[in-house]
């Protein structure tokens, strides 16, 4: 509540190596932000890609085909999400 002198200027100095750090971070996550749909779609090409092959080597087991489905289907609602948070982050930036 009541800090010291010496605690103000820890968090003056703190202050300033979290705004000197995002100088560096929120670039760095702007290019993941761009790249996300481009690796999501060399994600799903390639377990499109292995769907014939895992299945040949599961030998045709339920399991292994429902395994596959999940994953896929996860892949999918990921890419979802992310569709949505463009979506919500261009619709905030309209609104400033």
């Amino acid at each position: 509540v009541g800090g010291t002198v010496w605690n103000g200027i820890a968090r003056t100095a703190g202050t300033f190596g979290v705004a000197l750090g995002s100088l560096a971070y929120f670039p760095a996550m702007d290019m993941v932000r761009q790249a996300l749909p481009m690796v999501m779609s060399f994600l799903k090409m390639a377990m499109v890609i292995c769907i014939p092959m895992v299945l040949v080597i599961g030998t045709y087991q339920l399991k292994v085909a429902m395994t596959m489905t999940v994953v896929f289907f996860a892949m999918m609602f990921v890419d979802f999400w992310f569709q949505l948070a463009r979506y919500i982050d261009s619709l905030s930036l309209i609104h400033i």
